[in-house]
């Protein structure tokens, strides 16, 4: 009974998937001006075409390696954005560190914001402040024992070139300000004021120890 379980798992998904789209409003015109079994009749070939080329391809893609189908498989939808610039900055008052790194989206600019020195249990708030001085939310988060590192996202809809700034604040009150970043194209080092051991990249921070060449001397 096998067969049956999965010939109507393929009945209820393709039915799903099929309902309704272009091909059901095509019929349903169609039927209005023809006779609706010819109608039908080529509707049903053009489904079942469609079909064994699904079917077909389905095969085809068992014969590939297992590794092959299985990277495929984990690709994600949509790839991670490129983060153009990061900024970074160090509250003077709260001893609170900041990096964001934002990249232009067709909507906006998407945006992510890392921070240290904040207490746990601290609700924080991520605002943008564009170049005509316009200050707007976000993003919010709240600290939490095990987010030391964690990146929390936020998105504006302004243009990424029109951002002068961020604040971090909590309770009305701003722990840490952030100057906007420019674009700096391979490796480059966080200024002074950030953990140590870090570096970054146009994709973004990563966490690992800084190459030799990369410390100032002495």
């Amino acid at each position: 009974m096998r067969y049956f379980a999965v010939i109507c798992t393929a009945f209820v998904l393709a039915f799903l998937a099929g309902l309704p789209d272009k091909s059901m409003f095509a019929s349903l015109i169609l039927s209005t001006r023809y006779r609706p079994s010819w109608v039908w009749a080529g509707a049903a070939a053009a489904f079942a075409v469609h079909m064994a080329m699904a079917v077909t391809a389905g095969r085809l893609l068992a014969l590939l390696p297992h590794r092959v189908t299985g990277a495929v498989a984990s690709t994600p939808a949509a790839a991670a954005p490129w983060w153009a610039n990061t900024a970074t900055g160090v509250g003077a008052a709260t001893g609170a560190w900041a990096a964001v790194r934002y990249a232009a989206q067709p909507w906006g600019t998407e945006l992510e914001v890392q921070v240290t020195g904040i207490p746990v249990g601290t609700r924080c708030q991520l605002r943008v402040t564009d170049a005509q001085g316009q200050d707007i939310a976000a993003g919010g988060w709240t600290i939490t024992a095990g987010s030391q590192h964690a990146w929390y996202p936020g998105s504006v809809p302004w243009p990424a070139a029109s951002l002068r700034g961020f604040a971090i604040t909590a309770g009305g009150q701003t722990l840490v300000t952030v100057p906007a970043g420019k674009h700096v194209p391979g490796l480059w080092r966080y200024p002074a004021g950030s953990p140590p051991g870090w570096t970054t990249n146009e994709r973004g921070p990563a966490r690992e120890r800084m190459a030799p060449q990369l410390r100032e001397p002495g």
